[in-house]
């Protein structure tokens, strides 16, 4: 049978090792909150109406379709799909 202070060292043991997982999906989370956070200022950017003139001939993307597009990537990335994730993502 263990002694007291072996089983209070497992039980130590243990709760470090919970702990430490929860500081690595704490750290996952944080990172996936800036990541959402970036896209979501980008694409407030880039639906804002636009600053300067177009060249002429060059016509504004539709803002629904920058809408869709910019919704898909989101939800790629939220999904792991390593194909569409920024580029801030893709260096880490």
């Amino acid at each position: 049978m263990p002694s007291l202070m072996e089983a209070l060292e497992t039980r130590e043991a243990a709760a470090r090792g919970r702990v430490e997982e929860l500081r690595e999906q704490l750290e996952a989370a944080e990172s996936e909150v800036s990541r959402l956070v970036i896209t979501r200022q980008t694409v407030e950017e880039v639906l804002a109406a636009p600053s300067g003139e177009l060249p002429p001939g060059v016509e504004p993307p539709p803002v629904a379709g920058l809408a869709r597009t910019a919704a898909l990537l989101v939800d790629a990335e939220a999904g792991g799909d390593a194909r569409h994730h920024t580029a801030d993502r893709r260096r880490s």
